[in-house]
């Protein structure tokens, strides 16, 4: 796998089941965060900022390797954890411009994410993180 790209995300991961909403406004179906959702995502952003410079586009399909450092014993939602870090990886640009960012999103469309590896490591309450890597398959 050729890495393009390297993330921590620092404590729990949400769900992203259930975290979009709907509403049909004049006429056209609105898809749109809950308002919790929308704060993770926000912050989840930040954090995905401090720790990259410019990133490629992702434009073919890729391999994401995940290892989850959970910070409690509760049993969470694997697809619904991989759906959140979908919604994210779609929300964040490429490119960040002085005082500015573009809009052109990382990753287009998330069926490019088409290869999952995830690993569930030990509990680690002083440090809950997950740890994503998103690569070529070649």
């Amino acid at each position: 796998m050729d890495s393009v790209v390297t993330i921590t995300l620092r404590g729990q991961m949400p769900s992203g089941k259930g975290m979009i909403q709907t509403a049909v406004i004049r006429g056209r179906l609105m898809r749109y965060p809950n308002p919790r959702f929308k704060a993770w995502r926000v912050k989840a952003f930040q954090e995905m900022q401090n720790q990259r410079g410019r990133w490629p586009r992702l434009e073919e399909v890729a391999r994401v390797s995940v290892r989850y450092y959970p910070g409690d014993r509760i049993r969470r939602d694997v697809p619904g954890i991989i759906d959140a870090l979908c919604h994210l990886l779609e929300y964040c640009p490429v490119c960040r411009k002085k005082n500015k960012t573009c809009n052109i999103p990382f990753v287009a469309d998330d069926s490019l994410l088409a290869h999952w590896d995830w690993k569930t490591m030990d509990l680690d309450r002083e440090n809950p993180r997950i740890e994503f890597t998103i690569g070529t398959c070649r």
